[in-house]
């Protein structure tokens, strides 16, 4: 089986489409994250992440407490947010584990596949 540019067209496109989709929305990302990381923090989108998962759990009649910016033993770098469920440890958020990635996959195919911009927007 010999490889036809012609008949593999549409493939070749959604495959173009999607590489350079997701890795401009990596690199957007990277410059948001290291534009925030000069005082040591996690980024907002990180932070924010952390308060909507806090503010869902309280909806739950449960005390939420926060530690922000906690760093792993033999590090000076905040690596992480802390959420406390009526004052026990429950989870913690790290930087880059916030889901956008995932988002970005996401949209990365969508964008991948070729349709009119509201169809698009729809998904």
């Amino acid at each position: 089986m010999t490889f036809n540019p012609t008949k593999n067209r549409f493939a070749i496109h959604f495959i173009l489409r999607f590489v350079s989709a997701y890795f401009i929305g990596l690199c957007l990302y990277s410059l948001f994250a290291l534009y925030h990381s000069s005082d040591h923090s996690l980024d907002p989108f990180t932070t924010t992440v952390v308060k909507h998962t806090g503010a869902l759990l309280s909806l739950f009649d449960m005390e939420i407490s926060f530690s922000w910016n906690d760093s792993r033993p033999n590090e000076t770098k905040p690596s992480y947010h802390s959420i406390y469920v009526d004052n026990c440890y429950a989870i913690s958020i790290a930087g880059g584990c916030n889901g956008l990635n995932l988002l970005l996959l996401f949209a990365a195919f969508v964008f991948a596949f070729k349709s009119n911009l509201k169809r698009q927007a729809f998904f």
